[in-house]
């Protein structure tokens, strides 16, 4: 290991970001939703101190708004601290003069966007790290560049070259061996903030062996939120029952990272049965309730935030004397298809929206109800 230089890549830090679009959490969701954030830049800096790093890239903005500079520099300045407990370093990049300034007071080395990190190592193991422009060439180091400009390594020459590329959501397969001398890595956000961003976020560990010239990579999670978007498909005729029972297990099956919390939207394409006075029952606010209540129940690491039908989804109704409820059904979703039973003055009526069961149809089957 005296010739390999080991570092942490992170990106965005996103301290300060609010996670949105959690309605109505439960106070246990509420407080892990609202530290969630500084719970996982608080995982990059435990990755860097347990993989033993040489130092930590931050290539990323620490917050969204420098507004909120001042106090996120100032706690990530407490944080630090286990860093140089165990001599590992910090570097940095900002895009504006303030946040530079800002950065400096805690950070070993700070770059712009047009500078790249020299990193050299001695035969004592000792690391050292500097500012290159990008067309300065040295050998036996490891150069890596942010931004638009990349630093290839030149023929003939011992560098590495690592191209750490800031974005949201990480590369697709950040765990890799490249005998190039040159590799180029997103390692995304440390925090997803809203139910758009349905991957798993975290950091890279990067081995630079500078006398194998070849560069190992590998993706450890840190999100301790996780947003999902799920499909559930029920081929046999169910009840609205059965689909929370139905989704409560495949909640449980969803896969966890060791102590992560996943917010979860649910896709359903089912058929669904039930007598006219069940319908309220298959509203996603009362099925929501249903199945929450049941995963909470000792198992909260998984909280459905949604739930919606596909358009191939129906809702087949067996309603007594169901005319005038066929007839409410075509005026309001369009597409009725009734089905004759062998009980007298039966009908099954068949309602197709995919949108679900809407407040205004509970209140017109009630009226229908009322008149009979």
């Amino acid at each position: 290991m005296m010739s390999t230089i080991r570092f942490v890549h992170t990106d965005f830090l996103r301290l300060g970001t609010p996670l949105v679009g959690i309605a109505s959490p439960p106070t246990w969701l509420l407080e892990l939703a609202t530290s969630s954030v500084r719970h996982a830049v608080r995982n990059v800096i435990e990755t860097a101190i347990t993989q033993q790093a040489d130092f930590l890239f931050i290539a990323g903005s620490v917050c969204d708004s420098t507004e909120d500079l001042d106090s996120v520099v100032h706690w990530l300045s407490e944080q630090f601290v286990p860093l140089r407990h165990n001599r590992i370093q910090i570097a940095a990049v900002a895009d504006d003069h303030r946040t530079a300034e800002a950065l400096r007071g805690i950070c070993d080395v700070v770059l712009n966007r047009s500078e790249s990190l020299h990193v050299t190592k001695s035969r004592h193991g000792d690391v050292q790290l500097m500012t290159q422009l990008h067309h300065v060439d040295e050998s036996n180091a490891l150069v890596i560049s942010t931004g638009a400009h990349a630093v290839a390594s030149q023929p003939g020459s011992e560098r590495l070259s690592y191209r750490a590329v800031p974005a949201v959501q990480p590369s697709a397969n950040c765990d890799r061996i490249s005998g190039q001398r040159s590799l180029s890595l997103t390692a995304g956000a440390v925090q997803t903030t809203n139910n758009k961003e349905t991957w798993n976020c975290g950091c890279i560990v990067v081995d630079a062996d500078l006398n194998a010239q070849s560069m190992t990579s590998a993706f450890f999670v840190t999100n301790p939120v996780r947003f999902a978007c799920e499909a559930l498909e029920l081929s046999a005729q169910t009840t609205g029952d059965r689909l929370v029972s139905e989704i409560t297990q495949a909640s449980k099956s969803l896969e966890r990272t060791s102590g992560q919390t996943v917010i979860v939207d649910w896709i359903v394409n089912a058929s669904l049965s039930g007598e006219s006075h069940e319908v309220s029952g298959l509203q996603e606010d009362h099925l929501l309730g249903r199945l929450r209540n049941q995963l909470e129940a000792g198992h909260q690491g998984v909280w459905p935030r949604r739930i919606q039908f596909r358009e191939a989804s129906d809702l087949q109704l067996l309603t007594a004397g169901g005319a005038a409820v066929e007839e409410y059904f075509d005026v309001v979703t369009g597409s009725v298809t009734t089905h004759g039973v062998d009980n007298y003055d039966c009908s099954t009526s068949v309602l197709r929206g995919g949108h679900g069961v809407p407040d205004e149809l509970i209140v017109g089957l009630q009226l229908l109800r009322d008149a009979a």
